[in-house]
């Protein structure tokens, strides 16, 4: 079952002096049909609910709306991610440069000294009253066999006068420091 619905024209007949307006009449003298009001062509299809179209329609507007719900809430944690953890061992180097300030105290004398011992060439010019050459050893350790740095161990001797002792050690080593899975970062690391 369907309804058309067709617009209505209105025709006047009314009798104008031609002579004081201008209008088109029609072969009658008659003025021709004016259009007032223009719809379109409106179509209105008619079905029971229990039909096959009905149903069609109901599923389609069913899964527009529910299969976005599904697919945000049904992806879990991935989706709607409120803090979330990632680790990963990075790949650590050695770079070799080293820096280590010691504070002492003189038993003698009871004079405070503080020693600047260095790799870099640059620091030990900012100090040399109080840089003394020392014998650096550096030891990595890798014991998963994954390549990667799992510890080190760094030995420095200082030759030390009579009657000094070491009260307190400060250290800095600069490392190569490298992530590669889910973050990319590649700097250069101040151990203290």
């Amino acid at each position: 079952m369907f309804e058309i619905r067709i617009p209505v024209e209105f025709q006047w007949n009314l009798k104008i002096d031609s002579s004081s307006i201008l209008y088109s009449t029609d072969s009658n003298g008659a003025m021709k049909a004016v259009v007032v009001h223009r719809e379109p062509l409106t179509k209105r299809f008619l079905t029971s609910r229990v039909s096959f179209c009905y149903i069609f329609v109901a599923l389609c507007n069913a899964v527009v709306l529910l299969v976005p719900l599904f697919v945000s809430f049904g992806n879990g944690e991935e989706f709607w991610i409120k803090h979330s953890t990632y680790r990963e061992q990075p790949q650590t180097k050695f770079l070799y440069k080293f820096i280590m300030v010691m504070d002492t105290f003189s038993s003698l004398n009871g004079k405070k000294m503080e020693l600047f011992i260095s790799t870099i060439d640059e620091y030990n010019v900012l100090r040399p009253e109080s840089v003394r050459m020392s014998m650096i050893e550096v030891n990595e350790e890798r014991n998963e066999r994954n390549g990667l740095l799992d510890a080190f161990t760094v030995r420095a001797e200082v030759p030390l006068e009579n009657g000094e002792v070491v009260k307190r050690i400060q250290s800095f080593l600069i490392f190569d420091f490298r992530l590669q899975k889910r973050v990319r970062l590649d700097t250069d690391v101040l151990v203290y």
